[in-house]
């Protein structure tokens, strides 16, 4: 078994939000010190696998007309700032940002204040369901919606309807654009990823209260695979946009998580579903089943240790693929 004691006591008498930072700011995100290795950061290779093509969509924003503009939902910390945006984006770039956890909404505000590039645009501080509501100009270059689909659903609810939930925010974020924006989508596939497999397992098994909700997690995983990375999308959105035409592009990722030690990787694996983004108490009961799911079925997730030369050898990887989607409004 793996020794979870250290990793326990971290968490003890953390909110929500707080054990989130301790997860993926601390682990998914952790920074890479040697400046000659080709990613930027230790605990993921997500970012390194999809910035590519981020990079071409903000490098092909042209610096003459009007002033571009750029919206960030879920926007987290900010890190895009420094990866892609205050180095490609055009002059004057007016960047928007929506994010529920107020410690990441000040680092991402704080990142736009320094830049001698960007401007700060709007800033939302809630959830992008809030939103909604808005009357909001279509007037959008590129909408960011990286890693956020997650908390669109409070599947714990007898009614709730993970697809309409998802419909209902690619059509909002859709709206948001002017002709020939984009939006840029990314998302873990947790019917393969670490963190989807932990969450299934948790539920499945002894640690949850409701097995059932396994169930109902399984239909958001299905729902996302269903209407992003198999194009279901497209028709949605000519239902509720006749006059805005939509094209999509899809590309899966076998992207990794690496924790320096397997309590590591525990943690991490509960940034999908498993940490709610909200101030109420955190369950360590999921700490300790994501732990007993590494003991026990860590092949199933490919978890091995790396031994290519490096910064990260002698580290602990498991499987994390991912899927980006990139839609078009083509006028």
């Amino acid at each position: 078994m793996i020794d979870m004691d250290g990793l326990i006591e971290e968490f003890s008498g953390l909110t929500n939000n707080e054990a989130f930072l301790r997860a993926f700011t601390d682990r998914v995100l952790l920074l890479n010190p040697d400046p000659d290795f080709e990613d930027p950061f230790l605990g993921n290779t997500q970012r390194r696998d999809f910035l590519p093509h981020l990079v071409d969509m903000v490098s092909s924003l042209r610096e003459d007309g009007p002033t571009r503009r750029i919206f960030d939902l879920g926007a987290g910390k900010g890190e895009i700032v420094d990866l892609v945006l205050d180095e490609r984006a055009p002059m004057g770039t007016r960047v928007s940002i929506e994010e529920p956890n107020p410690n990441l909404m000040q680092r991402y505000v704080h990142r736009i204040e320094r830049s001698q590039r960007l401007q700060l645009g709007e800033v939302f501080p809630g959830d992008v369901q809030s939103m909604y509501h808005l009357d909001l100009p279509a007037e959008q270059d590129l909408v960011l919606a990286i890693h956020m689909v997650y908390h669109l659903t409070d599947w714990r609810c007898a009614s709730a309807d993970p697809a309409e939930d998802l419909r209902t925010m690619v059509g909002f974020s859709y709206g948001l654009l002017r002709p020939g924006g984009r939006l840029f989508l990314v998302y873990a596939d947790q019917t393969r990823a670490l963190a989807g497999l932990v969450g299934l397992y948790f539920y499945r098994t002894r640690w949850a209260k409701d097995p059932s909700l396994a169930r109902d997690l399984a239909r958001i995983y299905r729902a996302r695979n269903s209407l992003l990375a198999d194009g279901g999308i497209v028709p949605e959105l000519a239902i509720q946009y006749p006059d805005r035409p939509a094209e999509i592009e899809v590309h899966r990722l076998p992207s990794m998580f690496y924790g320096k030690t397997l309590a590591d990787l525990a943690a991490m694996s509960l940034v999908g579903e498993l940490i709610g983004a909200d101030d109420e108490p955190f369950e360590l009961d999921k700490l300790v089943a994501a732990g007993e799911f590494l003991s026990r079925h860590g092949a199933e997730v490919g978890l091995r240790r790396d031994d290519e030369p490096g910064p990260r050898q002698g580290m602990w990887c498991a499987d994390q693929p991912q899927v980006v989607v990139i839609i078009t409004r083509t006028r």
